[in-house]
């Protein structure tokens, strides 16, 4: 139960929010960097975006979307900083009302930050995570990237739906 619980939470936090690593500092709506030799093009919308170079960082707000290929992010605010000189990501954070959608899988918390040297991503706010009737809940979830490890920390709660089978009266009663 424990390791479907795990294989659970991985499978529905893999394309989720560390997607949003890719997102540079440009102006332009539509985002493509360079990973691993491939590119890859991730579209942010929102309805007022402010750049503000002295802190190396940029805001999106109201109505935020994030699309890369068939997964979505949704917040009411994104901060993207980057290191100085450097154009490269050091932190993202998504506030209010977090839903990432990809397919079936759903993760809502209130705050996501994705740690890029770190390669994790915390989630406080009532995070939750679910895939049909299956759900991972805590105080705060802690996903490391690299080791495919999750941490539930405070309240950890994981209910999975087992489909039981469904056996007529007289099959029942021969085995009865």
């Amino acid at each position: 139960m424990k390791k479907y619980a795990l294989f659970l939470f991985q499978l529905i936090l893999t394309g989720g929010v560390f997607f949003l690593a890719g997102v540079s500092s440009t102006r332009s709506q539509e985002v493509s960097q360079e990973n691993f030799g491939e590119e890859i093009k991730i579209l942010i919308t929102a309805d007022q975006v402010e750049f503000d170079p002295q802190n190396n960082m940029a805001t999106y707000k109201g109505g935020v979307t994030v699309k890369q290929d068939n997964t979505f992010l949704y917040a009411d605010r994104i901060e993207v900083y980057w290191a100085e000189g450097e154009g490269k990501i050091e932190l993202i954070k998504a506030y209010d009302n977090i839903r990432i959608v990809k397919e079936d899988k759903i993760i809502t918390a209130e705050e996501g930050i994705y740690y890029h040297q770190e390669r994790k991503v915390i989630l406080t706010g009532n995070p939750m995570t679910r895939q049909g009737k299956n759900c991972i809940s805590g105080d705060t979830i802690t996903y490391f990237w690299d080791q495919g490890k999750v941490l539930i920390e405070g309240n950890a709660k994981a209910t999975i739906a087992v489909e039981e089978e469904k056996k007529s009266n007289s099959e029942r009663e021969k085995i009865d």
